[in-house]
C-alpha cells in the first residue's frame, strides 16, 4: 500500500557501536561493574576473573536467591541492570529518523475486533504509530508454572 511507499532496506550509514555499560551473563563485569541480565549479579570467582552470575529466579510471584556456582569466592561487586533510558544522540550528530511500528494480535468474533475498531477509530493505540498491523489470534491454553499459578500460553500466537 501507499503506507510504505518510503520504506526501504537500503542502508542509512554505518551503524554506531552501542556501549550498553554493562556485562551480559557469564562475561566479565570488571570493568563496568554492572550486569546486563535482570537477576544477575557481578561476583568475584577468583583473582583472576569478576563475572555475571545468575543469582536470583524471578518470576512475576517470586525472587528466589540462587546458589553461586562451585568454586567462587563471592564478593558482590554490582548487580544486573533494570529498565533504564538510552541517550539521546548528541547535539549535531547525524540521525536516520525514527518512526514506530506496532501491532496487535486480535481474537477474530470476540470483543477484541470491537476494541480494535475503537483504537482505529480515534487513531488511538497501535494506530497512532506511523505503521501498524492488526494479527488474527487465537483461543490459547493456560500453562501451570511449579508456584501453583497458571497463565496464557500463546507464544504460537506471535511466531506463527
Amino acid at each position: 500500500g501507499d503506507d510504505k511507499k518510503d520504506w526501504s532496506c537500503k542502508a542509512h550509514g554505518n551503524r554506531s557501536r552501542f556501549e550498553p555499560g554493562c556485562a551480559w551473563a557469564g562475561k566479565s563485569c570488571a570493568k563496568d561493574q554492572l550486569c546486563c541480565n535482570i537477576g544477575f549479579n557481578c561476583i568475584v570467582k577468583d583473582e583472576t576473573f569478576v563475572g555475571c552470575v545468575h543469582a536470583v529466579q524471578k518470576s512475576t510471584w517470586f525472587a528466589k536467591k540462587l546458589p553461586l556456582p562451585a568454586g567462587w569466592k563471592g564478593d558482590f561487586i554490582g548487580a544486573g541492570r533494570t529498565e533504564y533510558s538510552v541517550p539521546a544522540a548528541p547535539e549535531g550528530q547525524p540521525v536516520a529518523g525514527t518512526t514506530m511500528y506496532c501491532f496487535m494480535a486480535m481474537l477474530p468474533d470476540s470483543q477484541e475486533v470491537d476494541l480494535m475498531k475503537l483504537a482505529k477509530q480515534g487513531k488511538a493505540s497501535i494506530f497512532a504509530c506511523e505503521a501498524s498491523d492488526v494479527f488474527h489470534s487465537w483461543q490459547s491454553a493456560k500453562n501451570g508454572w511449579d508456584t501453583g499459578e497458571a497463565t496464557l500460553a500463546n507464544t504460537d500466537v506471535f511466531i506463527n
